[in-house]
């Protein structure tokens, strides 16, 4: 016959509940190690992003600038 839910054969129902608790503390420790590491990309991203933003920004402007003294 099946153990009860939340039992396994080898302790009884506490050894199945610690197994139980133990196996969702590893899920949940290493979702947290890749959710920080997901947010420490995107972080780096975003710095990527806005550096590349003020670099368009200024060749846009110096081409702007180029254009209205050529036109002037």
């Amino acid at each position: 016959m099946a153990p009860p839910d939340g039992a396994d054969d080898s302790g009884g129902e506490g050894a199945g509940r610690l197994n139980r608790i133990r196996d969702e503390y590893v899920r949940r420790s290493d979702l947290d190690g890749r959710v920080h590491r997901l947010e420490s990309s995107i972080k780096d991203l975003r710095e990527e992003h806005r550096e590349t933003s003020k670099e368009t920004t200024r060749r846009l402007d110096a081409i702007i600038a180029s254009l209205a003294k050529n036109n002037a």
